[in-house]
């Protein structure tokens, strides 16, 4: 389920600012949306285009549980309880 989120904020590190908005959605849904080695398992990821007063933020949670292949060398996981958009709006 791809949800696609505008946030009217500005920053001046994106890869700071990513990684905050990205730990707010794991935290607030127990869920892990990056890898940090080929042996996790998550359940989505986050994308961001950052720009001033207007960050449109990309959340992606994989829809059906997945093994390493090709394609990828983590196992992707379904949630049990997919947040709604509204949800994710609101931990941001």
């Amino acid at each position: 389920m791809k949800h696609v989120i505008t946030k009217k904020t500005s920053c001046d590190k994106s890869i700071t600012c990513a990684n905050d908005i990205r730990t707010k959605i794991e935290a607030e849904f127990n869920c892990k949306l990056m890898s940090s080695n080929e042996i996790n398992i998550i359940n989505g990821y986050v994308s961001i285009l950052h720009t001033p007063n207007n960050h449109n933020i990309i959340v992606e949670f994989y829809d059906k549980d997945e093994k390493p292949n090709n394609n990828h060398k983590c196992t992707f996981k379904k949630l049990s309880m997919i947040p709604t958009e509204s949800e994710i709006k609101k931990a941001l």
